[in-house]
């Protein structure tokens, strides 16, 4: 039996298609159907199942590559077989790009004139996006969750053999997600996968950037950028950020800037991320999402980035809020700021104390301006963390904690 069919290229003359993804094989591979061609699709599913309701033509035994039809009490596919064995035979959905298991009994010989129409799964890579097992399922939640639903794909370049490359976005914003795009909300959940296994386990150093301090209830609560490739490509597009943002970023005149897009805030000469938290008056309250500070700023200062030009479209949120370990006096504005001078643009070891629980809103962290050799050993040999604070200050680290709890004894 002949599996030959004509074969399916996207739509012509256009970067972008409308599509639904119709399974996940990988993390960062998906097959779609077109919408652009949908219609003829289910014309033919419709006219498979009255005609096989009518004219059954089912097959006492399956031939290897072979194409057939699979019915079901409501469902009519093409499928092709992949091999079997005595008890079931596995089956590709051409339609759809998935396999199943099926009885020989579904099978139906297939007629040619539902041979014509070629095989309508066709296969995109995700830009941007690696394949392991936690990312394909987060994948396959997002996409199960718009089951039917249809995605826009967004020709990013064509591989070798023409396979496309591509980023998914979603018609309408996808409120749970906070973004409308696919490729960086699963970015931003691997982003926080890696932050939250760091911020999870006790005692583990982090190398860190301190960017904002505010007190809170007498706690000193810190927001920190993680000093990961995250951060230093983010630092690498600054230069094109800030000529786009110049040249061709567009001025923010309304007040129904929808609040979850990213938009760009000019602070201490550059274009950074902020996202509106709030607009009163030709004024909004913008919070730097990878600074972790906020502040008000005229309607008109702010910049939006078409998608494509965006070059930190894909880079996660690099702020994250940790607090000092408690000293035996509060502390107060004047630490804060003190902070911020005394780390600068330093990069900083910070070590957790104890992590987020019921207990503790954000993790408990002693901060290093430097690591010796002594600290590593000691911290290698699990040394409580009072004995780290010992160390440190026997051999002259420069460890916030500790000037401020020498602070509060000599007053």
């Amino acid at each position: 039996m002949s599996a030959d069919l004509p074969p399916l290229y996207p739509p012509a003359n256009v970067f972008e298609w409308k599509v639904k993804v119709t399974a996940v094989s990988k993390a960062d591979t998906v097959f779609v159907r077109f919408c652009e061609y949908e219609q003829k699709y289910k014309e033919m599913v419709d006219r498979m199942k009255i005609f096989y309701l009518m004219n059954p033509r089912k097959v006492s035994r399956a031939v290897k590559d072979g194409l057939y039809v699979a019915i079901s009490t409501t469902k009519a596919a093409r499928v092709r077989v992949v091999d079997q064995n005595k008890d079931s035979i596995n089956c590709y959905f051409i339609d759809n790009g998935f396999s199943r298991q099926l009885k020989i009994r579904a099978l139906h010989e297939i007629q040619d004139t539902f041979k014509e129409l070629p095989a309508q799964a066709y296969e995109f890579e995700l830009h941007s996006i690696d394949d392991t097992d936690d990312v394909k399922s987060y994948v396959s939640q997002i996409v199960n969750e718009r089951m039917g639903k249809e995605f826009v794909a967004k020709l990013i370049h064509r591989k070798q053999l023409g396979k496309c490359v591509v980023e998914l976005y979603f018609d309408v914003k996808n409120e749970l997600l906070d973004e409308n795009c696919l490729n960086i909300a699963v970015n931003r959940f691997i982003r926080r996968q890696n932050i939250e296994q760091l911020l999870s386990k006790k005692g583990s150093l982090v190398d860190v950037y301190v960017t904002h301090c505010v007190i809170k209830h007498g706690n000193c609560v810190i927001s920190v950028q993680m000093d990961d490739d995250n951060l230093k490509q983010l630092n690498a597009n600054q230069e094109n950020i800030d000529n786009s943002c110049e040249r061709f970023g567009q001025k923010l005149d309304n007040t129904s800037a929808p609040f979850n897009s990213i938009y760009y805030v000019k602070s201490n000469e550059h274009w950074r991320r902020v996202k509106i938290s709030n607009i009163d008056d030709g004024m909004a309250y913008v919070f730097f999402i990878d600074y972790g500070y906020s502040e008000f700023v005229e309607l008109s200062e702010i910049r939006e980035l078409d998608e494509l030009m965006d070059l930190n479209r894909f880079i996660p949120f690099l702020v994250h809020e940790v607090s000092l370990v408690p000293t035996k006096m509060m502390f107060s504005e004047t630490d804060a700021v003190f902070l911020l001078n005394f780390f600068g643009v330093s990069v900083a070891t910070m070590y957790i104390d104890e992590v987020a629980d019921e207990n503790h809103i954000y993790p408990l962290v002693n901060i290093f301006k430097s690591i010796t050799a002594e600290f590593e050993k000691n911290w290698a040999l699990k040394a409580t963390t009072s004995n780290l604070a010992d160390k440190a200050q026997k051999t002259h680290f420069k460890d916030l904690n500790n000037i401020f709890s020498k602070r509060a004894v000599v007053n």
